[in-house]
C-alpha cells in the first residue's frame, strides 16, 4: 500500500512541474499568476530603467498610462518640461505583444515581465524598459 501511496505523490508531483514550467508567456515571468494580463498591465507605470540607465527621478521621469478601454498616455519630464502623447494600445501575438497605435505609426512592445507591480518590455529597438507600478 505504501509504494502505490509513494508512486502516486511522484506521479502528482512530476505533473504540477510539468504543468507549471509549461505556464510562463513572459521571458522573464511570472510562471503563473491568478491576475489577467488587461488588470496587471492597466494603471501607470514609472520607467525605470531604459536600456541599462537608471532613470534619475530628481531630473527626468518617464510614465506610462495603460487604461483598460485600450487608452494610452506617455508623458516625459525633464528638467521640469514635460512632452506626453495619447494614444490607442492593443495586444498582439497572443498577448507577448502590446501596440501602441498612433495616427502616423505603430509601435511594438515585446513583454518580457508582467507582475502586478512589474512591467518589463523590448521596443522596437531591442532596448529593455523596466517600470514599476505607480497606480493602479
Amino acid at each position: 500500500m505504501r509504494v502505490k501511496k509513494f508512486i502516486s505523490i511522484v506521479a502528482v508531483i512530476m505533473f504540477c512541474g510539468v504543468i507549471f514550467t509549461g505556464c510562463s508567456k513572459y521571458e522573464d515571468g511570472p510562471s503563473i499568476s491568478l491576475l489577467s494580463k488587461i488588470s496587471r498591465l492597466t494603471g501607470v507605470w514609472n520607467v525605470t530603467t531604459m536600456n541599462g540607465h537608471t532613470i534619475d527621478s530628481d531630473y527626468e521621469s518617464v510614465e506610462l498610462t495603460f487604461d483598460k478601454d485600450g487608452d494610452y498616455n506617455s508623458k516625459i519630464t525633464i528638467l521640469s518640461i514635460s512632452y506626453s502623447s495619447d494614444a490607442k494600445w492593443q495586444w498582439a501575438d497572443g498577448k507577448e505583444v502590446i501596440q501602441i497605435i498612433d495616427e502616423n505609426q505603430i509601435t511594438e512592445f515585446t513583454v518580457t515581465r508582467l507582475t502586478k507591480d512589474e512591467f518589463w518590455f523590448m521596443d522596437d529597438d531591442d532596448e529593455l524598459w523596466e517600470c514599476e507600478k505607480m497606480s493602479d
